[in-house]
């Protein structure tokens, strides 16, 4: 069975996937430090990683982390990991957050 068939099949099957954004720390927080991500860029990557050492720990209850979907073409599974990630969201925001962190 083809991917695109694949994905097509779980897209009828499946519900929407949540248009709430992904946020970390205090969410009501005025200050908001967007972070547009790529799920297979390995310099996204080392960002969270300093996100989660440095960054959260000191900041994470003044300001809310919002994340967004940057997929970028030169990656061929960019756009499948942030959209199967926005379903594992959907059922607990910490899973897909887990998931970012891979």
């Amino acid at each position: 069975m083809s991917g695109r068939l694949l994905m097509g099949l779980l897209a009828l099957t499946m519900t929407t996937p949540s248009q709430q954004p992904l946020i970390e720390g205090q969410a009501q927080s005025t200050v908001r430090v967007i972070i547009y991500e790529d799920l297979h860029c390995p310099d996204c990557a080392d960002f969270r990683r300093v996100l989660d050492e440095k960054i959260l720990p000191r900041y994470a209850d003044k300001a809310a982390f919002i994340h967004r979907d940057f997929p970028r073409a030169k990656h061929a599974w960019a756009r499948k990991a942030a959209i199967a990630a926005r379903y594992f969201g959907e059922i607990k925001p910490e899973l897909g957050l887990a998931y970012r962190r891979q």
